[in-house]
């Protein structure tokens, strides 16, 4: 999970605080189910104890595909939320897509990675 906050003016995601929650699928390497308790857990704590909002999920693919697959967007249930890729192959980068809801899939989205303070 990644919580930020939501530019209004460029529409522009900020990653403030990124939380790991545990995956709980039967089958972890091909597959992925964040634990609803604990992501309710940290929803709430981040939403109403840091005052920010959830503004995005992450997940790896191990072993490729280089893309946001179908059952990504199959699981993909937060409109407007930016959904990070992060290959483990460091030559395969990252990607980032936000969820359009009305469209029923991703739309690619630029992203910046900015050093911490």
């Amino acid at each position: 999970m990644l919580g930020g906050i939501h530019e209004k003016d460029d529409g522009a995601h900020i990653v403030l605080r990124v939380v790991p929650v545990k995956n709980v699928h039967p089958r972890p390497i091909d597959e992925y189910q964040l634990d609803p308790s604990e992501q309710l857990r940290f929803t709430l704590r981040l939403e109403d104890e840091e005052g920010l909002e959830i503004i995005g999920f992450y997940h790896s693919h191990p072993a490729g595909p280089a893309r946001l697959s179908t059952t990504d967007a199959a699981r993909a249930s937060w409109p407007g939320a930016s959904y990070l890729l992060v290959h483990l192959r460091p030559t395969e980068g990252h990607l980032s897509a936000r969820w359009d809801h009305a469209k029923g899939r991703f739309a690619s989205e630029s992203i910046e990675v900015m050093p911490s303070l």
